[in-house]
This record gives C-alpha cells, structure tokens and sequence, in this order.
C-alpha cells in the first residue's frame, strides 16, 4: 500500500474507500444531530384563565399544608423568634378562622413575588443541571478544484472536529454553576422569610385596626345615651345648650372617626390578602392577634403577654438569610475564578477526516493545541479576582450591618415594651378607676356631664395608646426577628425552586 505526503509529521495512509461506506456515514452523522435536538413547542399564555383560577384560590390546599408542616418543624425548635404568635398550632384548621401562623405557610404557597422567584430559581437549576456538557462535534468539508486538465480535477476533504476537555474546565464550570444555583436557593429563602415579616407586620397592623374599630364602637355606645340624656336636660332646662352641644359634636367626631377605622380595617385585610396570594375578593375570616392581649375584667386589666425574640450576634451570624445569601454569593464567585484559572489551559482539538486527492482515498487526523502565552485568559482572572473581592468585602459589610441593625432593633424593642407595660399597669388602671368612681357618683344622682364626657374619652385615648404601643412592639419584635432569621436555618438549603 503506498504512503503519501504526511500531515503534522504523521505518514497519511491511503485507500479507497467504497461509496456505500462513505453514505452510511454520512447517514449516520445526519441521524445523531438530527436524534439530539428538540422540538420547539409553544405555550401561549391563557389570562382569561389564570384571573379565573386566582379568584377560585383557597388557601386549604395540599401545597400549603406542606408548607404549615415545614413552620410546624421549625417552631419545635424553641429558636429565636421561631413563632411570633407565642403558641405553635397542633395543625391545620381553617374552621375558627385564618391564624398569622396559618397565614404564613399560605404566603410561602401563593405569595406572587415568591412564585415568581421560585421561576427564576429555576432558571439555574436548568444550567446546573445541564452544565459541563462535551461541546459538538464540527463537521468540516472542503472541496477544491484543479482548473488544469488533469483527470481527477476535484480534491474532496472532509473531517470531524472533536474537543477533548483534559483542561479541568467543565468540572469547574458545573461546580461553578452549582454555587450560582445555591445561591439563587439562598436569595429564595431571603426572600421567603421577609415575606414571613412583612406579613406579621402586616398582620399586627391591620389587628391594631380591627381593635380601634372595636373600641370606637365601645366609646359610642358610652357616649350617645350621654348624648340623649343630655338633650332631655336641656329641654328641661337643667343643661345649658352649650354643654349639650358638646356631647353631639363629640359623637358626630367618634363617628367619624369609626369610619375612618373601618376603612382602614378593610385596607389593611385587602393587603395581607395581597401578601397571602389571594383575590381581594377570597372569603377567608382571618384572626386578629398582636404581641399583648388586653381585655378589662371586673375593672381590672388582665394581661396576657407573648415572648419575643431575644436576638444576639451569635443568632444572627447563624441564622441570618440576608448573610447566607451573600456568603453563597462569594461562593459562587470563588467557582467563578477558579473557572477562569483553569480557562487558561488549553484543550485538545482532534480532526479526524476522510479525503480524496487524485482520485485516492485518505483518511486524516488534525491536532489543535492552544499555546497559553499572549492571552492566557488574564482578563478573564483578573475580573474574577475583582468580582471575588467585592463579594467578601459583601459579607463583611452585611456581618456589620447584622451587627449594627440587630443592638438597634433590640434597643428599640426594649423600648416598646417599657412603653407598652407603663401604659398597661399605670395608666389603663387609673382611668378605668376613674371611669368607675364617676359612674358610681352618677348612679347617686349627682351627674356631671362634662366630667363623665372627660372620663369617657380619657379612657378610649388611654386604650387606642395601649393598642399603638401593642402594635409598636410586635413591629419591633418583628425587626429583631428579620435580623436573626429563621431557626433552622437549614431550610435555607433546601431545594424548592421549581414553582
């Protein structure tokens, strides 16, 4: 068999090749692209029907009592600010109302922002999932014909390009996509517990409202037989007009004001339906609950008080989302440089070919070997090495800031409670007994219209301060819990990317 001219420094062999060989592997090419491509299938989108699904939502379904289970787990815990309403319900129950604990594992379901989240986050599982892969193969044809008169005027060369991945890079590639995915995860579950706080904010609001609507109601019904009795003294001429004047002017006001705090009731469920991922339109009764519960027994205050989250360092360098998220950041930007280290290493490229010069078969084989000497990906490590920098000095901005915002949210929460107890034992006590004795004094006969019109409104402005301080304080035990974070704060970890 004679040997031609030789490629690379290799002896190319010659022979024929019959056509049926030349056909079945040209088919066979044909049959591999053609077996490991997709199809494009479209989905167009259907408002009409989802607006419909949406109004029809309810919040007792399967993926939400998967969720309640998860809150169930973690209040077992006993960590810091695990449950905000001081008691962990046994299970599930929608028959006495919707609960804030209830009504976080309903968020965590429907929440609008977390579902679309989850899309994102699903959005980097696909790449790590499918990361690292071989690149094709290149098919490779040149033809060349002879313009003088030679008998076989046509040269055919055809070969089939293939990289051979000995650089390391596509194992740094999916380890670098494996971080990005984790630290879309970590973002998710970030995201996912400030939803929890701003729907216990929320939450605390609108209860502050559904008690000002209760004593509003309470102020009226004190104040308008005071209104009548009133009027029929001044008929017969006991109460000057002036003096009864006032008492239709003040309940004219309450009842302005109970207007006002019915509206604001309704707003503020309309939100936390927003925030549940519900219609405006759902018929779920929701439970109001805050941080104190005060109620007046045989003229005393009986108090019921909840713990609140007592947050240090240690907790929220632990369990803190916001920080998790920007360690799994400087992760991933730590697989980001040593995927641009190892991109400086050259991958081999292999050309294995068929060809017919002359009329006589060759078969070929090309070599490609880049030199890492003038490129040697420098910007691409340089940039790396930026990128990884600025997400430490990240994580070292967001451990103070934890610092900082977590001696500010207990400062403030300490605060809250001072207030909120003052109120409660010095100043609620003193103007329900000041409420009795002038009742007491009435029922004698000795009726004084403005103080007991005085007393009255002392007592409502006494329980509306007790019910703002009540609301401050589950705010602000709200904050302290936004900075420690969840307890485990192995939920973090757990995959729930797909929507």
């Amino acid at each position: 068999m004679p040997h031609g001219p030789t490629r690379f420094g290799a002896p190319v062999r010659r022979f024929r090749c019959p056509q049926t060989l030349a056909r079945a592997l040209a088919s066979a090419l044909i049959a591999a692209c053609a077996g490991g491509c997709q199809s494009y299938q479209p989905k167009p989108l259907d408002l009409q029907r989802h607006a419909a699904a949406f109004a029809e939502r309810v919040p007792d379904a399967p993926t939400v009592r998967d969720y309640a289970a998860g809150l169930r787990a973690e209040a077992q815990t006993g960590g810091p600010a695990s449950d905000p309403a001081g008691t962990e319900p046994a299970r599930f129950d929608l028959a006495d109302g919707l609960s804030l604990r209830e009504g976080e594992a309903v968020a965590l379901a429907f929440n609008a922002s977390l579902r679309l989240e989850r899309a994102r986050a699903g959005v980097t599982l696909a790449t790590a999932e499918n990361s690292g892969l071989w690149d094709d193969p290149t098919l490779g044809v040149d033809l060349t014909r002879i313009l003088a008169s030679v008998p076989n005027p046509w040269k055919v060369m055809s070969s089939v390009g293939l990289t051979l991945p000995i650089s390391g890079r596509l194992e740094q590639e999916k380890a670098r996509d494996g971080a990005a995915h984790i630290a879309t995860l970590a973002a998710l579950a970030e995201k996912e517990w400030q939803t929890r706080i701003d729907l216990r904010d929320q939450w605390a609001r609108w209860s502050g409202t559904v008690r000002r609507v209760g004593l509003a109601e309470d102020l009226l019904s004190k104040i308008e037989p005071i209104v009548a009795l009133a009027r029929r003294l001044e008929e017969a001429g006991e109460l000057p007009r002036v003096e009864a004047r006032l008492f239709a002017v003040e309940a004219a006001t309450r009842r302005g004001d109970l207007l006002s705090a019915k509206a604001a009731q309704r707003e503020g469920r309309l939100a936390i339906l927003n925030l549940l991922g519900l219609a405006p339109t759902a018929d779920v009764p929701l439970e109001s609950a805050l941080a104190t519960s005060q109620v007046t027994v045989a003229g005393k205050w009986a108090t019921t008080t909840t713990r609140t989250p007592a947050g240090n360092t240690a907790d929220a360098l632990d369990h803190s989302p916001t920080l998790a998220t920007a360690v799994a950041e400087y992760e991933t930007a730590e697989r980001s440089l040593a995927l641009q280290v190892q991109k400086q290493y050259p991958d081999l490229t292999i050309g294995p070919g068929y060809g017919n010069d002359d009329g006589n078969d060759e078969v070929l084989l090309g070599l490609t070997l880049p030199l890492p000497i003038w490129n040697a990906n420098r910007k691409g490590i340089a940039e790396a090495t930026a990128q990884r920098s600025a997400a430490q000095v990240r994580v070292e901005q967001v451990v103070e800031h934890l610092q900082s915002e977590l001696a500010i949210a207990s400062l403030r929460l300490e605060a809250a409670q001072a207030l909120r107890q003052m109120l409660e034992l010095e100043v609620s006590p003193l103007v329900d007994a000041q409420y009795e004795d002038v009742r007491a004094i009435t029922r004698l006969g000795e009726f004084n219209a403005l103080i007991l019109l005085d007393t009255i409104v002392r007592q409502f402005e006494a329980k509306i301060r007790l019910t703002d301080a009540a609301v401050e304080e589950q705010l602000s035990s709200n904050r302290v819990s936004s900075v420690v974070g969840p307890v485990p704060s192995g939920m973090v970890a757990r995959d729930r990317s797909n929507p």
